[in-house]
């Protein structure tokens, strides 16, 4: 059978690729709150440009 040990390094492995996904997953969803509140700086500029040049 298989020893403890490997059980247990086999159990940290996963605990490292879940705690990796997580972060790619923050990573990824500041990222995209980062796009969002750009295009929506962009667009408020866009509205001023146009307020101006009327």
């Amino acid at each position: 059978g298989y020893s403890p040990n490997y059980s247990s390094k086999a159990t940290n492995i996963v605990m490292v690729q879940n705690r990796a996904i997580k972060a790619f997953y923050i990573r990824i969803r500041s990222s995209f709150i980062d796009h969002l509140n750009i295009s929506n700086y962009f667009n408020e500029t866009l509205q001023i440009c146009k307020i101006f040049t009327h």
